[in-house]
């Protein structure tokens, strides 16, 4: 998977956590698997896809008040408080969701893009624009598993 991205050499993949709405019983404690984001019931699948498109991991179960990084944190292979095991030098694309340390690469937040001087504001606007256009691969995949019943509403 090493050096498929032109301008991310070091990316092997994506990570990305995308919602399912859920029907939650009466007598289950409801404020959990309430998201108060999308004022719905929801459960969360996390997900790791290389850069063709596979995917390489994938947990569900995440109550709904769970956010991207904290997602990120519980996932059951590694362990609560343990990093992805790849590689060093290699990283994944997330979204500014996620923490910004390795082995994540997360974009520019526009905080720091504003303290930053014209020809770096372009630099990290430019690298915003590119960490976007490949991790829709992300996003189609998340797509398709919807749209094929892959997973599904509960």
């Amino acid at each position: 998977m090493h050096g498929a991205w032109q301008h991310f050499p070091n990316a092997v993949g994506c990570i990305d956590v995308t919602p399912y709405k859920i029907i939650v019983a009466s007598d289950e404690p409801q404020c959990q698997f309430y998201s108060g984001h999308r004022h719905v019931h929801l459960l969360n699948t996390q997900m790791l896809c290389d850069n063709r498109g596979h995917i390489r991991f994938l947990q569900a179960g995440f109550l709904g008040s769970t956010h991207d990084s904290q997602s990120y944190r519980l996932m059951q292979p590694l362990g609560p408080g343990l990093a992805l095991d790849v590689p060093t030098g290699e990283v994944f694309l997330a979204d500014k969701g996620y923490p910004d340390n390795p082995p994540l690469l997360t974009p520019f937040r526009q905080a720091q893009i504003r303290r930053m001087n014209c020809r770096d504001k372009r630099v990290a606007r430019r690298f915003n624009r590119e960490l976007s256009r490949k991790r829709v691969k992300i996003e189609h995949v998340f797509k398709n598993l919807k749209d094929f019943k892959c997973t599904t509403e509960i």
